[in-house]
């Protein structure tokens, strides 16, 4: 069990990322493009950007108490500096002005809760 301002994050970050994740696979679908289970789009290279391995998926289960906030906050750090790292390729290789915007919304917000997951980690 991870700690409640833990938890609490993460209930923030699902909601917040839901509806960006939504518009993003509406996008693919209009492009003619089946998103796969893991956000990649058929793109393999795309697997690296803070996804996590089944493993480190099972560690974070397993994980209790300090040690658990701890991964998580770890993981979901790299995570969204994945997600910015995407997000800025798109921007400079994207050519649709909504990917453009969505690109610098994501890039505005996750750099934000990284920094506060940040300060969180102090914590543990």
């Amino acid at each position: 069990m991870v700690a409640l301002d833990v938890a609490a994050l993460a209930e923030d970050i699902r909601e917040a990322h839901h509806s960006e994740i939504d518009h993003m696979e509406k996008w693919m679908e209009r492009w003619g493009h089946e998103p796969d289970e893991h956000g990649s789009h058929g793109d393999p290279s795309h697997g690296h950007h803070g996804m996590r391995s089944h493993e480190e998926l099972e560690d974070l289960e397993s994980a209790h108490g300090h040690g658990a906030s701890r991964l998580y906050l770890e993981q979901m750090i790299d995570h969204h500096e994945g997600a910015v790292s995407m997000a800025e390729e798109h921007l400079r290789e994207g050519e649709h002005s909504g990917v453009h915007e969505l690109s610098e919304d994501v890039i505005a917000d996750q750099r934000a809760e990284v920094e506060h997951m940040e300060e969180m980690l102090g914590d543990f």
